[in-house]
Protein backbone atom coordinates (compact mmCIF):
# COMPACT_ATOMS: atom_id res chain seq x y z
CA UNK A 1 0.00 0.00 0.00
CA UNK A 2 2.95 2.76 0.85
CA UNK A 3 4.07 2.09 -2.19
CA UNK A 4 1.67 3.05 -4.43
CA UNK A 5 0.63 5.86 -2.39
CA UNK A 6 4.26 6.57 -3.14
CA UNK A 7 3.95 6.13 -6.50
CA UNK A 8 0.58 8.11 -6.88
CA UNK A 9 2.32 10.97 -5.49
CA UNK A 10 5.17 10.91 -7.09
CA UNK A 11 2.51 10.57 -10.55
CA UNK A 12 1.06 13.49 -9.17
CA UNK A 13 4.07 15.48 -8.32
CA UNK A 14 5.52 15.65 -12.06
CA UNK A 15 2.46 15.85 -14.20
CA UNK A 16 1.32 18.60 -15.60
CA UNK A 17 -1.63 19.15 -14.34
CA UNK A 18 -2.71 21.02 -11.12
CA UNK A 19 -3.17 18.76 -8.06
CA UNK A 20 -4.27 20.24 -5.20
CA UNK A 21 -6.19 18.46 -2.16
CA UNK A 22 -8.29 20.33 0.11
CA UNK A 23 -10.31 19.35 3.53
CA UNK A 24 -13.70 19.66 4.23
CA UNK A 25 -13.26 23.82 5.11
CA UNK A 26 -11.73 24.19 1.94
CA UNK A 27 -7.67 24.41 3.19
CA UNK A 28 -5.14 22.70 1.19
CA UNK A 29 -3.62 19.85 2.38
CA UNK A 30 -1.54 19.07 -0.90
CA UNK A 31 -0.34 20.51 -4.07
CA UNK A 32 1.69 19.48 -6.63
CA UNK A 33 4.94 21.54 -7.95
CA UNK A 34 3.02 22.48 -11.27
CA UNK A 35 0.38 24.41 -9.19
CA UNK A 36 3.27 25.90 -7.27
CA UNK A 37 5.54 27.09 -10.59
CA UNK A 38 2.11 28.29 -12.26
CA UNK A 39 1.17 30.76 -9.25
CA UNK A 40 4.16 31.53 -7.94
CA UNK A 41 3.52 30.02 -4.31
CA UNK A 42 6.09 27.96 -2.52
CA UNK A 43 4.70 24.72 -0.45
CA UNK A 44 5.27 25.96 2.89
CA UNK A 45 3.28 29.50 1.91
CA UNK A 46 0.08 27.74 0.94
CA UNK A 47 -0.16 24.18 3.24
CA UNK A 48 -3.16 24.72 5.37
CA UNK A 49 -4.58 27.88 4.44
CA UNK A 50 -7.52 28.11 2.70
CA UNK A 51 -8.11 28.12 -1.20
CA UNK A 52 -10.90 29.85 -1.66
CA UNK A 53 -9.22 32.80 0.31
CA UNK A 54 -5.94 32.36 -1.41
CA UNK A 55 -6.91 31.55 -5.02
CA UNK A 56 -10.10 32.75 -5.61
CA UNK A 57 -10.89 36.11 -7.41
CA UNK A 58 -13.27 37.99 -5.41
CA UNK A 59 -15.86 38.61 -7.27
CA UNK A 60 -16.07 34.61 -7.37
CA UNK A 61 -18.21 33.84 -4.72
CA UNK A 62 -20.05 30.86 -5.70
CA UNK A 63 -17.38 28.40 -5.55
CA UNK A 64 -17.46 28.24 -2.10
CA UNK A 65 -21.39 27.52 -2.20
CA UNK A 66 -20.35 25.21 -5.24
CA UNK A 67 -17.49 23.30 -2.34
CA UNK A 68 -19.72 23.04 0.52
CA UNK A 69 -22.78 22.37 -0.82
CA UNK A 70 -21.95 20.43 -4.06
CA UNK A 71 -23.51 16.73 -3.87
CA UNK A 72 -20.66 14.23 -5.19
CA UNK A 73 -23.88 12.36 -7.08
CA UNK A 74 -24.47 15.22 -9.17
CA UNK A 75 -23.28 15.61 -12.72
CA UNK A 76 -22.46 19.48 -12.37
CA UNK A 77 -20.87 18.94 -9.20
CA UNK A 78 -18.19 17.05 -11.14
CA UNK A 79 -16.69 19.24 -13.74
CA UNK A 80 -16.23 23.14 -13.43
CA UNK A 81 -14.20 26.17 -15.02
CA UNK A 82 -12.87 29.49 -13.00
CA UNK A 83 -10.32 31.37 -13.07
CA UNK A 84 -7.98 31.06 -9.88
CA UNK A 85 -5.09 33.81 -8.96
CA UNK A 86 -1.24 33.57 -8.40
CA UNK A 87 0.64 35.05 -6.23
CA UNK A 88 0.94 38.29 -7.87
CA UNK A 89 -2.51 38.79 -8.97
CA UNK A 90 -2.48 37.70 -12.34
CA UNK A 91 -5.73 35.01 -13.05
CA UNK A 92 -5.58 31.62 -14.54
CA UNK A 93 -8.10 30.08 -16.39
CA UNK A 94 -8.22 26.62 -14.68
CA UNK A 95 -11.11 23.08 -15.46
CA UNK A 96 -11.43 21.17 -12.58
CA UNK A 97 -12.80 17.89 -11.41
CA UNK A 98 -14.22 17.00 -7.99
CA UNK A 99 -12.44 14.30 -7.30
CA UNK A 100 -15.76 12.92 -5.34
CA UNK A 101 -16.80 9.03 -5.65
CA UNK A 102 -13.19 8.06 -6.25
CA UNK A 103 -12.47 9.73 -9.69
CA UNK A 104 -8.80 10.81 -9.53
CA UNK A 105 -8.31 14.21 -9.35
CA UNK A 106 -7.06 16.34 -12.13
CA UNK A 107 -7.05 20.50 -12.54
Amino acid sequence: MHESERRFSHLLGNVELISVMLDREGRITYSNEYLLRLTGWRQEEIIGRNWFELFTPPENNKLIDTFAHSSPNLPEAWHHENEILTRSGERRLIRWNNPCCGRAPAM
